[in-house]
């Protein structure tokens, strides 16, 4: 167990996948001004910042669980609930209109977008051409993984190596 636990924190994250659960989190708080209007009517407090920390950690977890070397934004939608739900807490009027936590976090998933394939410049760039997924250094590669070679090569699992 502690040998996986060690596997799973090297798992490396893509920026966007980062930023899209610190996105997610940030929009569970009714204070901030870039929250949706239903959040700020129907959540009496949001989610605190270890929250995206274990969104990501959660999202290792998945993606070694599934054999696979990265995490996608796809793992975290779907730990959404799990982490979130015990962080959010409803307000009288969505209580009153029969909303649970469980409503109100999917309705936020839906509404905040992910940017699957980052925007970039060079064929040099920390992202694969094709799908958009984080190169690794060679350095960094956890033990199984198919992606190798920060500048040259990208193994990612959906389109194999390209050059």
């Amino acid at each position: 167990i502690e040998k996986f636990q060690h596997v799973v924190r090297r798992i490396p994250v893509a920026d966007h996948v980062f930023e899209y659960a610190a996105a997610l989190v940030r929009a569970t708080r009714p204070d901030e001004p870039d929250s949706p209007e239903f959040v700020k009517k129907l959540m009496s407090w949001g989610a605190g910042p270890r929250a995206s920390l274990n969104l990501i950690l959660a999202g290792k977890a998945r993606a070694a669980l599934r054999g696979r070397c990265h995490v996608s934004v796809e793992d975290i939608r779907e730990l959404c609930l799990p982490v979130l739900r015990h962080r959010v807490i409803p307000s009288f009027a969505a209580r009153s209109e029969g909303m649970t936590t469980d409503d109100l976090i999917e309705k936020l998933v839906a509404e905040i977008p992910s940017d699957e394939k980052p925007r970039h410049d060079t064929f040099n760039s920390r992202y694969c051409d094709e799908c958009g997924q984080q190169r690794i250094p060679s350095d960094q590669i956890v033990q199984g993984c198919r992606r190798a070679h920060y500048q040259r090569v990208c193994h990612c699992p959906t389109h194999g190596p390209r050059a």
